[in-house]
């Protein structure tokens, strides 16, 4: 609770504090590596993270705090394993599909991202950076008119502004027309 209050140093305190009582508690170095996270101290983030893996192995949260550092440090390739690993222990989990389609989305494993965003949209549909994720994929390979398709259907003058964000700065305006820049 600290860590979400930004009092990150208090909260280090109180996490080292329960890894002191118990070296094995996983949560707590779960706990302790997103606060070292939040200070920058990245290296140190993943050791705790890593920890948590090592000391409670059935857990999600681990699991996807670990891929995410590992993101984080440039270091996707190492995220692979651990992204696989979060949607192995909980197959309905949409949040860890979403972060695996953005490791291999970042790998260039298109087809694959396409696979792991389409499992996390089956499990939540509101999902929506898995959504736009989607959408990423869709522009790199170049497949536009298929990018259009997962905006909303229908709806006004709102739906027909809305754009399909890309990488590259070219965007796909909804009404299919084509935008450089916006």
């Amino acid at each position: 609770m600290l860590r979400q209050l930004d009092r990150p140093e208090e909260a280090l305190g109180a996490f080292e504090q329960a890894i002191k009582l118990d070296p094995t508690y996983a949560w707590a170095h779960n706990g302790l590596g997103l606060t070292q996270k939040m200070l920058g101290r990245t290296r140190d983030a993943l050791n705790s993270f890593l920890r948590a893996t090592r000391y409670q192995p059935n857990v999600v949260m681990h699991w996807y705090s670990l891929t995410e550092m590992y993101i984080d440090l440039g270091q996707v390739q190492d995220a692979l394993d651990p992204a696989r690993r979060a949607t192995e222990l909980d197959p309905n989990y949409a949040l860890s599909w979403a972060k695996l389609g953005q490791v291999l989305r970042y790998l260039k494993r298109y087809d694959e991202a396409l696979s792991a965003y389409d499992r996390a949209l089956s499990i939540d549909p509101s999902l929506t950076w898995a959504v736009n994720g989607r959408g990423v994929v869709l522009e790199q390979t170049g497949r536009y008119d298929e990018a259009l398709g997962v905006l909303p259907a229908g709806g006004g003058a709102g739906a027909r502004r809305r754009v399909v964000p890309v990488q590259s700065g070219q965007r796909a305006a909804a009404d299919g027309s084509q935008r450089r820049g916006d």
